[in-house]
């Protein structure tokens, strides 16, 4: 396959499908209300019926709710990388001009090889945080600042890169493929969900904090949130990637058939819009971009494992399949229910008023903590930690409690 100059990944090949369904359209058959479970062999992703299978971590994970705001502390996260990279730039322009066309290509390979050792350093110091933070031995608020931190240094190395590649161009003989391998790495880091973050704990300070469910384990972390509409979910298995071993998907094909076959096959299934899948084939890194009508799947295969490193998902909550909690609580004035969706997905908590069965504008309070108000229409989307939690209600001094465990489906 011919390896062209990316723009962001090494080489990206893109698929125009046929619009199979419109967003807010009832899916195809195969986008089913019925949501059936069970565990994959493929570390950590859990298949699911009716909608995308989902990257998760070992059972054994800490879980809670953290609140991002400009009192995080960030600043305690490391954040010289970009510098470190800035450095090496500097280096290379203020001798590019003199060198000959093979020490030009030496000097790149150099620069880029002392960005990739910068990029290790990212990973490490994220692998250390989440072990420690699942140890207990961190906080909330530490780990998401390191998780921070890491996004705006993989931003600054990843503005050194294009540069890079700007001398890259002006050199013959240089093949400036590995370079766009390289910036493919650091797409783990930089996500939309951390520059959201990266907004409010540098942003003016707000009363509504968002409501971040923080996993961690010995294996990885994921971060979910609520977002307007939308359940926004990114997952990172560190046990899922393997530079080490030989690359056993080998070119973008080999895992496109992966992707659509055996990881995704609902996803594949209920494609709308166009499709990307790339290859970042000297960092054993493979990506794809997926829309459904119920939202949209990122996900990033490791080449040595054959495994998802890492996913986001952006699903809108009105398409996500939905089952009721087995029973309903109430007291002598409100009534709780919950709607869940699959894998310790977000629920809905609706609040009624018991005697008139008309919608109740409540507090909603998940393990003590208020999150927010349910509003006229009664409903609020909430993103429960793993194992459960305690459900609370309040209006006009009546309260309502409800205990929700960990599920599957």
């Amino acid at each position: 396959m011919t390896r062209a100059v990316p723009a962001l990944l090494a080489s990206i090949l893109v698929l125009s499908l046929p619009a199979m369904a419109m967003a807010g359209v009832t899916p195809a058959s195969d986008a089913t209300t019925e949501v059936a479970v069970e565990e994959s062999t493929t570390h950590g992703l859990v298949e699911v019926d009716g909608t995308t299978n989902r990257l998760t971590l070992d059972p054994d994970v800490r879980s809670s709710y953290v609140e991002a705001g400009p009192d995080m502390g960030a600043s305690l996260a490391g954040h010289d990388d970009a510098l470190r990279a800035d450095a090496v730039l500097f280096s290379l322009e203020s001798a590019f001009d003199e060198l000959e066309e093979t020490e030009r290509a030496a000097a790149i390979e150099t620069a880029r090889e002392r960005i990739d050792d910068r990029i290790d350093a990212l990973e490490r110091r994220e692998r250390a945080a989440v072990r420690e933070h699942a140890d207990g031995e961190i906080t909330d608020e530490r780990l998401l600042s390191t998780l921070v931190g890491n996004h705006n240094d993989a931003e600054g190395l990843d503005a050194t890169l294009a540069e890079l590649e700007g001398y890259a161009a002006r050199t013959s003989g240089y093949d400036a493929a590995e370079i766009g391998d390289t910036r493919a790495t650091l797409e783990v880091f930089r996500t939309d969900l951390r520059e959201t973050l990266d907004d409010d704990v540098h942003g003016e300070p707000v009363t509504d904090r968002r409501a971040i469910t923080l996993e961690s384990s010995q294996n990885g972390v994921s971060l979910a949130t609520i977002e307007g509409d939308h359940y926004v979910r990114e997952t990172t298995r560190f046990d899922n990637r393997d530079r080490e071993q030989p690359d056993g998907i080998g070119d973008v094909g080999n895992a496109i058939d992966r992707f659509e076959e055996e990881l995704y096959p609902w996803t594949a299934r209920n494609l709308v819009g166009t499709t990307v899948f790339s290859e970042a084939r000297t960092a054993q890194l493979y990506s794809t971009q997926m829309s459904t009508p119920q939202g949209d799947l990122t996900a990033y295969l490791d080449g040595g494992t054959g495994n998802v490193y890492h996913e986001v998902q952006r699903l809108a909550l009105s398409e996500l399949p939905s089952t009721p909690a087995d029973r309903t609580w109430t007291n002598d004035s409100l009534e709780l229910s919950i709607e869940r969706s699959p894998v310790n997905g977000p629920i809905e908590v609706t609040v009624t008023d018991v005697e008139i069965d008309e919608p109740v504008d409540a507090s909603v309070l998940v393990d003590g903590d208020e999150r927010a108000t349910t509003g006229d229409d009664g409903s609020l989307w909430i993103v429960p930690p793993d194992g459960g939690a305690e459900i609370t209600a309040e209006a006009d001094g009546e309260r309502v409690d409800a205990s929700v465990g960990s599920w599957r489906g």
